[in-house]
């Protein structure tokens, strides 16, 4: 797919690149997922077009920029997500990846706000919102929630929402059809139903998951699609980009190599 003159074919180029969970999910990333030292990494060094980040909410509403259920997993603190306050996230860091220390701060949804409002204004970003709706609120409720904390950012144009759950994108789209909203799915016949019978605007899949047809109805249709994944440069050459609008890059230097030949 690139040409032996070095320059990048037209389809590749426009694909746009984001930090997978700020800076990415690979063994040799520098900085664990979703601090900030990451995305600095994806936005300021590499250069990227934007970043996704993982956010979830606490028992009380609250909103956290963390992947995993368990603090544990990733931090110096205890608890499950879904169980604790906001508060109660305050001062964990997150474990260096090659060192037993702790340097990064969990961030709140509102910090992220921040750095989007003044640092990267003109950066894109991909919220996804896990579904571990495990708290005592309906996911109306929590959609209504999500929608009065997203009336914070400066930039809507540059920001979409994505979710495993078609549910609560339907609710928040309710809340403001103007939200970007993809739903995390396999690219098949009975995602893009969903798609289309929940009126959302694209689709978040696995690289692999892949179905030519189902991508050009998508597009043909004003769809979105977004990939993630893909770990090594033999992977990005498996496939064709004629329908895909975004990658979500684990590896930043492989990434820039292969779309934009850098």
């Amino acid at each position: 797919m690139v040409s032996g003159c070095g320059n990048i074919e037209p389809e590749l180029n426009r694909v746009l690149l984001y930090g997978h969970g700020g800076g990415g999910f690979d063994n040799y990333a520098l900085y664990a997922p979703n601090s900030v030292p990451a995305m600095q990494e994806s936005l300021e060094k590499y250069q990227l077009d934007g970043i996704e980040v993982d956010v979830q909410f606490t028992k009380d509403t609250g909103l956290v920029v963390f992947h995993d259920g368990y603090l544990e997993s990733a931090t110096q603190c205890k608890g499950k997500i879904n169980a604790i306050t906001l508060a109660e996230t305050a001062g964990c860091f997150y474990r260096d990846q090659y060192h037993n220390t702790y340097t990064a701060q969990v961030i709140t949804f509102d910090s992220l706000v921040t750095l989007m409002n003044t640092v990267w204004l003109d950066r894109y970003l991909s919220i996804n919102l896990q579904s571990n709706f495990d708290v005592p609120y309906k996911k109306d409720s929590l959609a209504h929630y999500f929608h009065k904390r997203m009336k914070a950012f400066k930039n809507l144009d540059k920001i979409s929402i994505e979710c495993n759950d078609a549910n609560f994108l339907f609710f928040l789209e309710r809340e403001n059809r103007e939200y970007k909203s993809y739903l995390v799915a396999n690219i098949d016949a009975k995602s893009a139903d969903e798609v289309f019978r929940f009126n959302l605007d694209g689709i978040v899949s696995f690289f692999e998951n892949r179905d030519y047809i189902v991508e050009k109805n998508l597009t043909d249709s004003n769809k979105v699609i977004f990939l993630y994944g893909a770990k090594f440069a033999s992977d990005y050459a498996k496939y064709e980009y004629n329908y895909i609008t975004a990658f979500q890059v684990d590896n930043p230097i492989l990434a820039l190599k292969y779309f934009r030949n850098q």
